[in-house]
């Protein structure tokens, strides 16, 4: 069962953190109301919102929490880096995830597919037309059971970001995003980051 409902806040100059933070509350708040569910906040760290009123009330989990929330429950990822992206991901299956986007990690692939309700402007993403960025992540999808580890897997992987560098359209943020939303592991992940540095 994958995400019902997502949405994100896009990094911009034009907005500031607290104001990012309160619109992404507001929303998973709003979900968790209509779920008859507890909204849960990913962090990369447990203290790491202490300095923002709006994110104060939550249950805080990360990635390296011992305990972790039951799935199923709205989430709201603040700033994600590509570990608690996927912990997001995981935690939210069934129901609801909101990401505010920060500087390091950029999640407008995952954004794309997952047609995200863009918070700051009302609108939803639009998934790609672009056949050649669909075709790629087709292919990727299809060879990530082995988490493009294995010979044929990473073959695949290498002629799609090839593909992908020839027509201008690698972005190696967008492309790890858009993967996290297709289900890909952290340790595949990280190994297709790899494999767009080295091409």
């Amino acid at each position: 069962m994958g995400i019902r409902h997502a949405a994100w806040v896009p990094e911009d100059d034009a907005l500031d953190w607290e104001e990012a933070a309160a619109r992404a509350a507001r929303w998973v708040r709003r979900r968790g109301k209509d779920e008859g569910a507890t909204p849960v906040l990913v962090a990369n760290t447990l203290d790491a919102t202490s300095s923002v009123p709006a994110l104060r009330g939550f249950e805080v989990t990360s990635p390296q929490s011992r305990s972790r929330p039951a799935s199923g429950e709205p989430v709201l990822a603040y700033t994600p880096t590509l570990e608690s992206l996927v912990y997001a991901e995981q935690l939210a299956r069934g129901s609801s995830l909101v990401v505010v986007e920060g500087f390091s990690f950029s999640i407008r692939g995952w954004a794309r597919e997952r047609g995200a309700s863009n918070l700051f402007t009302q609108q939803e993403e639009a998934a790609s037309e672009d056949r050649r960025w669909l075709d790629v992540l087709e292919r990727l999808t299809f060879h990530k059971n082995n988490g493009w580890g294995d010979t044929l897997g990473k073959r695949a992987a290498q002629r799609a970001v090839d593909d992908l560098r020839m027509a201008g359209l690698l972005d190696a943020d967008e492309l790890v995003s858009a993967m996290a939303a297709r289900g890909a592991s952290v340790r595949a992940l990280k190994g297709l980051r790899r494999i767009v540095e080295s091409r």
